[in-house]
């Protein structure tokens, strides 16, 4: 008996000695658990040239030999490069839907009894005429993926981008969707050819277009390592919103494998009444710093509010009011459920701040501020703490 899965030259030899007038009896069981994947095959019966009138296919696999099929089988939508692709997403049913322009691939990929990768199969789309897909900033992007360069740019390490020898280098990214609050913090990691300290500036925009605005300026100085990333982070002098391209100037030889912005934390941030998502109501004026003049039937919103499992158990208020007592309700919905409090905001002549008490708030949550009738009210800014 043996577990043996070696063959001789594609054939199994077995060997069988008897005694002298014996007829020698073979019998043989194999066994097919382990069975790796040898082939895979996707496959579309629909066209993969997608628009806006065709975004969505149905992908097929068939792995062989058929006994391997239980094996782990990793879908992703990625490039010529094999880096991730925003162009496209797959849903569990293998349906992939179109998001923007461009080509893309699907790619599968399978592996031995130790898991590393053996089998790889690509299938091809194309997409035209569905418009530019935005990138997420919020996820990593890698340097190589960027849309365009000012001076000297080469292949970076582990797909990221090489700058200059002791020449200025812009490289944008273009296409990138903050959100409506955005971010305010970068982390990017940066390998360093010496030990000199490396001047680094990050824009919105491009540098000399005109609208450009400057977000980072700061020095790299992490300590060295030959062929290592390290990763560094730093906090943006303003926070970054919308759909706005992002570029990155240095001045000494890098490389850079991709960057992450970090979402500002909208919850807890200090935010003005005049950031709400939506303001309507019968009596308000917009100053620019703050919504005053709150009269008649006044309700703004301010959406997607996270507050995690730190959550919150107060709010303050920045306001005024000439009432000797001004109520502000304030409500907050998620799905089917609303919470409501009433914050009795007492009379000051100039803004001040009042803090409330409040049930403790976690999670995901819209949040409005109510003013009733009667309401006289100057709204500057609120913190959730």
């Amino acid at each position: 008996r043996t577990d043996s899965r070696r063959l001789f030259n594609g054939k199994l030899m077995v060997a069988v000695k008897t005694e002298r007038g014996q007829e020698p009896e073979i019998r043989l069981d194999i066994e097919r658990e382990h069975s790796d994947v040898r082939r895979i095959t996707l496959e579309c019966a629909d066209d993969r040239h997608l628009g806006p009138d065709h975004r969505s296919v149905k992908v097929r696999c068939r792995i062989e030999p058929p006994e391997a099929a239980g094996h782990e089988v990793t879908y992703r939508i990625v490039d010529d490069m094999g880096i991730n692709s925003h162009l496209a997403v797959l849903d569990q049913d293998l349906t992939v839907t179109a998001l923007g322009d461009g080509h893309f691939r699907l790619r599968a990929t399978a592996g031995g009894e130790g898991q590393k990768v053996r089998v790889i199969s690509d299938l091809e789309f194309t997409v035209e005429g569905c418009g530019e897909a935005f990138r997420n900033p919020y996820e990593f992007i890698a340097g190589s993926t960027y849309s365009s360069s000012i001076g000297e740019v080469g292949s970076g390490n582990e797909k990221g981008f090489a700058t200059a020898r002791g020449d200025r280098t812009v490289v944008t990214f273009d296409g990138l969707d903050f959100g409506t609050y955005g971010a305010d913090r970068i982390t990017i990691p940066i390998f360093a050819l010496d030990s000199d300290d490396v001047p680094l500036k990050i824009w919105k925009g491009v540098p000399g277009s005109g609208d450009e605005l400057l977000l980072l300026d700061t020095i790299y100085s992490k300590p060295r390592q030959w062929a290592v990333f390290i990763e560094d982070s730093w906090p943006l002098l303003h926070r970054v919103s919308g759909i706005a391209s992002i570029s990155f100037e240095f001045e000494r030889k890098v490389h850079v494998r991709g960057f992450v912005f970090n979402k500002a934390d909208k919850a807890h941030s200090r935010l003005l009444a005049t950031e709400a998502d939506a303001i309507y109501g019968d009596e308000f004026t917009s100053t620019g710093t703050a919504v005053e003049r709150i009269g008649n039937n006044v309700s703004m919103e301010f959406r997607d509010m996270d507050f995690g499992s730190k959550g919150a158990d107060s709010i303050t208020v920045w306001g005024r009011t000439p009432n000797e007592t001004n109520p502000i309700h304030v409500r907050l919905f998620r799905g089917d459920e609303t919470l409501k409090e009433v914050c009795e905001f007492t009379r000051s002549d100039v803004y001040a701040a009042q803090t409330f008490k409040l049930p403790h708030i976690e999670g995901r949550w819209d949040v409005s501020f109510v003013f009733l009738p009667g309401s006289m009210f100057d709204f500057e800014a609120f913190r959730f703490e």
